[in-house]
């Protein structure tokens, strides 16, 4: 090949255009995944109120007083917006608490028995050998509910023994399990089938949590699962524990009775321990649809202001994809209403709220499984890899490795999704997805902060035109990789949270830790960097890093890392849904800005990351302690591609989001900008009547 088409050729491949089209070529592939989300969201505007049911039973006896009855509170309550019931599944425990069994310790019959303190058939029993020290004893009065508890009990287990069978009045049914009550009084017996088909008839809804039993296999899970089939109007289906039956060893045969049952699976906002169980078993549904619900707590409801109470439910159903919200009731009496009224206003507002937020209220529509493809899923990652690759050579990595690294890591990216197996015990496809989304959240936000940087070629803006371009350019780079982040992610189980993004707290400190190290180590050498002598830069970064491993640790460093080692530490933990570090005036000030704004934006975006990020844009690098001011200037960046990541809240409210975020990040850092230029020429103006000059921090101002 003639020397000048060679170099041609290697301009040609190594040169960043190439990147730069690889990345457009994976944005355009990320619409049409963006495009179906939103879509799916948008035509899923209708949410249910719901209560649960023995709840209500419960405070209906200790509230009403005699002065109304369930059905009539039901009536009030429907009339008040709530569409929907949540039927618990009935435990030994309920039951017992409704009056309709007793339960009673083996060892404690029969030292009754053996005391002469028994009669009936406790004394029947303790004369023919029945009673035994390690059995637990229940004796049901009614037959419906002997007839119930029989049928789950011996279709689950097969150590049941039949004492008695219920003969009416005065005739009980007895039967006993191994054990104690602590492993017995949770264990479920069925739905009270008369209650919830009053219920229905009434016009709610009626969702089903199911309990969990050891050892279910397919035939008990048909057993148990059958008798569900005649209820009527269920809307949803959910589980009462962590753990699900059948899931693992049965996973294939549940989801092939909830396919009959043919009502959506419910996920439940926060319960954190059961999304693994529920995820394993909502990826072998063949046809997936989900609901999910977001509850709030009795004390919760009792302790926080209605206003409190309205904005959470808002914001689960518009900001977190919840088309379920359970309510639970409120204490009246401490504010000096009755209680039925009190919390019929209580619904009623909560109502008008979701519906000023765009909601209607009815029996909501599941969410379906989005379309993706294998070939999708490569472009996006060609994407990323692309831009890992620009990354490296912003960090001085020479054009040869940089390639070679990206292109083994496309080939690697294509194996993975060839196999489309499990790897390790992951899932190959959903392993990659995983990946391939986490180094888009680590790559863009450091790339777009470097951009910015090689766009003032390394030194101050110095003007707010420079500097708003620069910024400018540093988000648009982030908000690429957020929208490949999501599209990566755009799927069903990531809609309602069953499966979610790996690597919150990586994505959320490394890129801030790699634009710390580079400026520490590169910072002095931007001239080099700006003539592109990269030949001689890792050579020099080799001796500036032994150069600062030599040097003597004094006091003030160590203070100024513990203090840094704090700051991060709150950091972090900030990005939870709960946290130790929000104090009741951010809690107040997060309720003003859902008041007065469409979308809250994100504190650390608009109020610290990017206000620090335009002023470190504007003074420079070697403005004294500008490597921290851009590094914390890069929170906005960072915490602006893992909006993104929250795949559970609505693409156009992310967006929505981010760009108040910009908006008003931009107006404080231009308010800021003004503010220090002002102390600056009065400093200056001082030092020119004092005749000294003045110091370089007010000559950097």
């Amino acid at each position: 090949m003639p020397p000048a088409l060679m170099h041609k050729f290697k301009y040609m491949i190594f040169s960043p255009c190439l990147l730069v089209v690889i990345i457009a070529i994976a944005l355009v592939t990320a619409f049409p995944q963006a495009a179906a989300r939103h879509r799916a969201e948008q035509s899923n505007k209708t949410v249910q109120l719901l209560l649960p049911y023995g709840e209500l039973l419960e405070k209906v006896q200790l509230q009403g007083g005699g002065a109304f009855t369930a059905e009539e509170a039901l009536r009030a309550f429907a009339e008040a917006g709530i569409g929907g019931l949540l039927f618990r599944e009935q435990s030994v425990l309920d039951l017992q608490n409704l009056g309709e069994l007793r339960s009673f310790e083996g060892a404690e019959l029969l030292a009754a028995y053996r005391g002469g303190r028994a009669g009936g058939w406790v004394t029947d029993l303790g004369g023919s050998g029945e009673l035994l020290p390690g059995r637990f004893y229940l004796e049901i009065y009614e037959k419906d509910t002997w007839q119930r508890a029989l049928y789950y009990l011996s279709h689950k287990y097969k150590n049941v023994a039949v004492h008695r069978e219920a003969a009416g009045a005065g005739h009980p049914g007895v039967l006993s399990l191994p054990g104690n009550a602590l492993r017995w009084e949770h264990e479920g017996l069925g739905f009270p089938t008369a209650a919830v088909e009053a219920a229905a008839a009434q016009g709610f809804t009626i969702y089903l949590q199911f309990a969990f039993w050891p050892g279910a296999n397919a035939e008990s899970i048909a057993a148990m699962l059958q008798p569900l089939r005649e209820l009527p109007s269920v809307g949803g289906f959910l589980f009462r524990d962590a753990m699900l039956p059948g899931v693992p060893g049965s996973t294939a045969r549940m989801a092939a009775e909830l396919k009959e049952l043919a009502v959506p699976l419910v996920t439940i906002e926060f319960f954190d321990r059961q999304a693994p169980n529920l995820n394993r078993l909502a990826r072998s549904l063949e046809d997936k649809e989900l609901l999910r619900l977001h509850a709030i707590t009795q004390k919760e409801m009792e302790e926080l202001s209605l206003q409190r109470i309205t904005a959470r439910f808002s914001l689960a159903a518009a900001e977190r994809n919840n088309r379920l919200l359970l309510l639970r009731f409120g204490n009246g009496a401490l504010l000096g209403t009755p209680w039925l009224e009190y919390n019929r206003h209580v619904y009623e507002t909560v109502g008008e709220k979701i519906h000023a937020s765009g909601f209607t209220l009815g029996p909501p529509l599941p969410y379906t499984a989005l379309p993706f493809s294998r070939i999708s899923v490569l472009l996006l990652g060609a994407g990323v890899l692309a831009a890992a690759v620009l990354l490296l050579r912003r960090l001085l990595v020479p054009p040869a490795p940089a390639l070679a690294a990206g292109t083994a890591a496309l080939l690697l990216l294509a194996a993975l999704l060839a196999a489309g197996g499990k790897i390790g015990g992951f899932d190959s496809i959903e392993l990659t997805r995983k990946g391939l989304a986490l180094g888009a959240a680590l790559v863009f936000p450091t790339l777009g902060v470097l951009t910015a940087r090689s766009y003032l070629g390394g030194r101050a803006a110095r003007t707010l035109g420079g500097a708003l371009c620069a910024f400018a350019l540093s988000s648009a780079v982030s908000l690429v990789g957020g929208f490949l982040l999501a599209a990566l992610l755009s799927d069903l189980l990531y809609m309602v949270k069953l499966d979610q993004f790996s690597g919150v707290k990586a994505a959320l400190t490394l890129p801030l830790f790699f634009l710390l190290l580079y400026y520490a180590f590169a910072g002095q050498a931007e001239e080099e960097i700006a003539q592109e002598r990269l030949p001689d830069s890792l050579p020099v970064l080799w001796k500036r890093f032994c150069k600062f491993l030599g040097q003597p640790v004094v006091v003030g460093t160590v203070l100024a890392a513990l203090v840094l080692a704090a700051l991060a530490y709150i950091y972090i933990s900030r990005a939870g849904n709960e946290s130790l570090f929000v104090s009741d005036t951010e809690l107040r000030l997060r309720l003003l800005l859902n008041d007065f704004l469409p979308v809250r934006p994100r504190t650390k975006e608009f109020l610290i990351g990017h206000p620090l990020m335009l002023l470190a844009l504007y003074f420079g690098i070697r403005f004294r302690g500008g490597p921290v001011l851009l590094a914390l200037g890069a929170i906005g960046q960072v915490s602006l591609v893992n909006s993104f990541a929250h795949l559970h809240t609505p693409l156009m409210v992310t967006l929505s989001r981010t760009l108040w975020g910009l908006g008003l990040g931009l107006l404080i850092g231009l308010v800021l900008l003004v503010l220090l230029s002002a102390i600056g020429r009065n400093n200056r103006a001082a030092a020119a009547v004092k005749g000294t000059p003045p110091d370089r921090e007010t000559a950097e101002l």
